[in-house]
């Protein structure tokens, strides 16, 4: 997913400042959910925005300027046919964690995280920031 230099400059909206660093984790979220768009189109499976995702996407018509995560959800049988279709589907860069793919994941939540987010973390520990460490497209 290509986005242009400016997507990731500091703004203020609605007041509200956005900082550079919170929009490449929305970078990073969109680069995921690109992906899971993908699969579920090629294999038919509907999937739908959740939470903040669906309350900016109605209200805003894009990120509210302090959510962090993408939320989707998909009915438990098309969840099930997603996992299997994602063993041979999922980008090299993503990681998929559940409780049945992962011993230190202990969340109820399935959780896609790609590669790019570790240095957005990384960065984030540096600095003690640690309130923006939840980059994860979340699936309910």
């Amino acid at each position: 997913m290509q986005f242009e230099r400016e997507f990731f400059y500091d703004e203020v909206r609605d007041g509200f400042y956005i900082p550079g660093i919170m929009k490449r984790a929305w970078g990073a979220g969109l680069t995921i959910l690109s992906e899971i768009d993908r699969i579920c189109n090629q294999y038919d499976i509907p999937y739908y925005a959740d939470g903040g995702t669906l309350l900016g996407a109605v209200r805003n018509g894009q990120f509210i300027p302090w959510d962090d995560d993408i939320d989707i959800m998909m009915l438990r049988k098309d969840y099930d046919k997603f996992k299997e279709v994602l063993k041979e589907e999922l980008a090299k860069e993503l990681s998929l964690y559940t409780l049945e793919t992962q011993d230190n994941h202990y969340s109820f939540l399935q959780r896609y995280q790609h590669m790019m987010w570790m240095f957005i973390r990384d960065y984030f520990e540096s600095t003690g920031n640690t309130r923006l460490l939840h980059q994860w497209i979340f699936l309910l």
